[in-house]
């Protein structure tokens, strides 16, 4: 889980810590390397050395030689994370050479892949051509071992440049290392992976002006996507690419096409059924409910039997007049009721059709776009002169609650949250990555995990296995 989904690993690992009785040191200690594994992960700073000594410490008693190649890692780790360059390769170093008395290849290829990024960022900071060198042939170490665990998502991984922002003077290497990552994801059949990489690939092309070359890649990727959530994303891109060499009506036809599809997305995201959750416990809770639902209404009908029988004894003794009268009442009664549901039926509808068009005026574009701007920043630079103001979690909590019908409003009343946690709520109820929340607050990813664990304990939530959204828009249906 630490691999596949470093985020829930985390969640689950600081939930252990108050819900589970780890009596053992054995478990105690295990449960500490785990934690800091999942902390690296997801991409968080290593600062308490002094527990990562402590457990190396343990593990060296215990002569658990695996576990104390483990741990070794994730000191070279919190000395990158120190920017101690040197340290930090040294160290690496040193763990390479354990794991390899003890033949672990599977942790061996994960330093390899570690060591090169550290010395393909100290080619960047330095310019110094030998890191650039032991950078290139730790990655093909990498990929040769992928190859024999037979690990396709590490070998791409190894193809691809560690930073996000590429200089003009590394554009050739990028370019070659795109089209060698494309060539594998054609072998692995992997059809997602190679519409991302056809989509670099142009907007590579577009950056050294090779006009010839940025439509074919772009169409390929469009062409992959064909039908998916992400064709969208094709399609902006097709637009951007045939602006960019003066197609205007093209580029116009394909971007009014990326805002279509995007609304559709938008729209099914909202009525689509199978976002409740797949996790087994939830859907035995929904059948439990349906089953309770079921019998209240059989006991309903009951009742109502029973009621309609004494009306019908009482009624014989009772002229014909009277009965006829009766009936036309209730007749007339069942008429008026029939309109009424038609008109709150309406009135849910327009109420609908209005949130609707609010997620799509001027306000809600632009502090999504604030949004993304500011993440996109911290990718590219670590930092964002954008900051989201007051007026921004304003509009986003207004937003968010026009689209859950008024249920944020009425979760911050009665439950009595601050404004970090409803912007929590509101954040966690979007699309937006996890790990991505922290630019927003400009703080560190313990700070959301911390808040967001004190929002589920406000609201009695356990998320279990799914995601924080999943958790927050079953709590939100389930209050109706």
């Amino acid at each position: 889980m630490i691999r596949t989904s470093p985020d829930t690993a985390y969640f689950l690992l600081r939930e252990m810590e108050t819900t589970m009785d780890l009596e053992t040191e054995a478990d105690s200690a295990y449960h500490g390397l785990l934690l800091l594994e999942a902390q690296a992960k997801n991409g968080m700073k290593l600062t308490d050395t002094t527990c990562l000594q402590s457990l190396i410490h343990y593990y060296q008693e215990q002569q658990d030689s695996l576990m104390q190649v483990r741990l070794l890692r994730l000191r070279a780790v919190a000395y990158r994370d120190g920017g101690h360059y040197n340290e930090a390769v040294r160290c690496y170093n040193a763990t390479i050479d354990k794991a390899k008395r003890i033949d672990e290849k599977r942790w061996l290829a994960d330093m390899y892949q570690d060591l090169a990024h550290l010395h393909y960022s100290g080619f960047l900071i330095l310019g110094a051509d030998s890191c650039k060198q032991l950078s290139d042939s730790l990655f093909n170490l990498t990929i040769q071992m992928a190859k024999e665990l037979g690990d396709s998502v590490l070998w791409m991984k190894s193809l691809m440049p560690p930073v996000v922002t590429i200089q003009q003077k590394e554009m050739v290497d990028y370019e070659q290392r795109l089209l060698q990552a494309l060539e594998l994801a054609v072998a692995l059949k992997d059809s997602a992976t190679e519409a991302d990489i056809s989509m670099f690939l142009s907007m590579v092309y577009g950056e050294k002006g090779d006009k010839e070359k940025v439509l074919p890649y772009v169409r390929r990727s469009l062409s992959l996507r064909k039908g998916s959530s992400s064709e969208a994303v094709s399609c902006f891109a097709l637009g951007n690419a045939y602006r960019r060499i003066g197609m205007e009506d093209s580029a116009a036809y394909y971007l009014e096409k990326g805002k279509e599809l995007r609304k559709k997305k938008d729209l099914a995201m909202y009525s689509d059924l199978s976002r409740v959750s797949s996790d087994k416990g939830v859907v035995s809770n929904i059948k439990i409910h349906i089953e309770q639902l079921k019998q209240k209404e059989a006991l309903g009908k009951q009742q109502i039997y029973k009621r309609n029988m004494y009306v019908v004894v009482l009624m014989i003794v009772l002229i014909v007049v009277i009965i006829w009268a009766a009936y036309k009442i209730r007749k007339l009664h069942a008429h008026h009721q029939a309109e009424r549901d038609m008109l709150v039926q309406k009135g849910r509808e327009i109420k609908s059709l209005q949130s609707e068009l609010d997620k799509f005026s001027p306000d809600t574009i632009y502090v999504f776009d604030k949004i993304k701007q500011i993440i996109s920043d911290f990718c590219a630079k670590n930092h964002s002169g954008l900051k989201m103001e007051e007026a921004d979690w304003l509009q986003l909590q207004r937003v968010m609650d026009n689209r859950w019908s008024g249920a944020i409003g009425r979760i911050q009343n009665e439950y009595l949250l601050s404004d970090t946690e409803i912007r929590l709520l509101c954040l966690h109820l979007t699309d937006i990555p996890t790990s991505n929340l922290s630019f927003l607050f400009d703080r560190s990813r313990d700070f959301v995990y911390s808040n967001t664990r004190g929002l589920f304990v406000k609201l009695g939530l356990e998320r279990g296995k799914g995601t924080y959204k999943k958790a927050l828009e079953n709590f939100i249906e389930n209050q109706g």
